[in-house]
């Protein structure tokens, strides 16, 4: 059976820190304690760089 498919949508003026989160929760595998693994993706409305609220530039692979 294949992964779940968890997706985040980044997109201009986002806070890295709330982008963060979702990629500490699902996008780190911890098989090993017996948690489930997840095909995590980070995703925009289109590829490409998007800017955080904090002046950084995310290159966002999935649009």
């Amino acid at each position: 059976m294949a992964d779940p498919i968890v997706a985040v949508i980044a997109f201009d003026g986002i806070s890295p820190f709330h982008l963060s989160v979702p990629c500490l929760v699902f996008g780190t595998d911890r098989t090993r304690l017996g948690l489930p693994r997840f095909d995590f993706r980070v995703c925009a409305m289109e590829e490409g760089p998007i800017h955080t609220d904090a002046g950084l530039t995310i290159a966002v692979p999935h649009g």
